[in-house]
């Protein structure tokens, strides 16, 4: 079938898919639109007379379903969902159109392009839950606040979780006085962010944080709270932090330690002159 599609004044014609799932009596019909539309006609039912489209549900993702653009699976909920229809790896493979490989791929927190991430998604669908692929993906605002929930609960031990999700380019900016804080500098790639990581926790302890704010840009995402540390057994006074994520390809290529830089180094300088202070003397 053919449907036209017009935009300012062109006329589009291109066709639509018809999956049928395990039930040949009802299923759904998905229309993807050059443009990223696609119009979901939910329960579709066989009679003698042919079709029958009871009212459609529009999604929208940005893309079109046979786009060749990657992103990171939703490895928990893609697990959850295989065993709540009681199908190993193999079963879900088969269902799918794919091979265990790539199943295990994706529940491992690999990256799969939209179009194979769809086709799972479909394989699970049921007549009662319908999977979309915005399930069964993971966008960057929910990266980011893996990286910092995960930041928060793990601190050095956090590389293996979050490591799926940096690209093969990463790096980590860290401004301010390199003689002051140990942590500062480029770090680049994996290692650098491990090397971050104990050059940071080696030096500060971390009060961990209640409230994060995130706000989403342009293959942006900027994370806010309020930082909490001691040295040495003093509390330093609280620094404002965004932490900025910069995104290709869904995963994060850059992460920049935005802070009051000579506000943090006055801060650590003050306590480690009260520590190398010497002691009044008795009277």
């Amino acid at each position: 079938w053919l449907i036209t599609e017009r935009d300012e004044g062109k006329q589009r014609e291109f066709g639509f898919q018809l999956k049928v799932a395990k039930s040949t009596k009802s299923f759904r019909v998905r229309v993807s639109s050059t443009f990223g539309l696609h119009l979901v006609y939910e329960h579709v039912q066989v009679n003698r007379s042919g079709l029958l489209f009871w009212p459609l549900r529009p999604e929208f993702s940005g893309m079109p379903h046979h786009s060749r653009h990657v992103a990171a699976v939703n490895s928990r909920e893609l697990r959850r969902l295989r065993l709540a229809r009681r199908w190993t790896q193999q079963e879900l493979a088969r269902a799918a159109g794919y091979t265990e490989r790539l199943v295990s791929k994706a529940e491992n927190g690999g990256r799969l392009d939209i179009a194979t991430i769809q086709d799972l998604a479909e394989a699970l669908s049921t007549p009662d839950e319908i999977v979309t692929v915005e399930s069964l993906t993971l966008d960057i605002i929910s990266i980011a606040r893996r990286w910092v929930e995960t930041f928060e609960r793990l601190e050095t031990q956090m590389l293996p979780e979050i490591q799926p999700y940096l690209a093969d380019n990463f790096e980590f900016i860290c401004p301010g006085d390199p003689a002051v804080l140990p942590f500062v500098g480029i770090w680049k790639g994996a290692a650098g962010h491990q090397q971050w990581l104990d050059l940071f926790f080696g030096f500060f302890q971390r009060t961990k944080n209640q409230e994060v704010e995130y706000t989403l840009g342009d293959n942006s995402v900027i994370a806010r709270w309020l930082e909490r540390v001691t040295l040495n057994g003093i509390p330093c006074d609280p620094v404002r932090i965004n932490m900025h994520f910069r995104f290709e390809n869904g995963l994060i290529a850059r992460i920049e330690d935005d802070y009051d830089t000579l506000g943090g180094a006055h801060i650590v300088m003050q306590i480690e002159n009260q520590r190398v202070q010497p002691a009044p003397p008795e009277q």
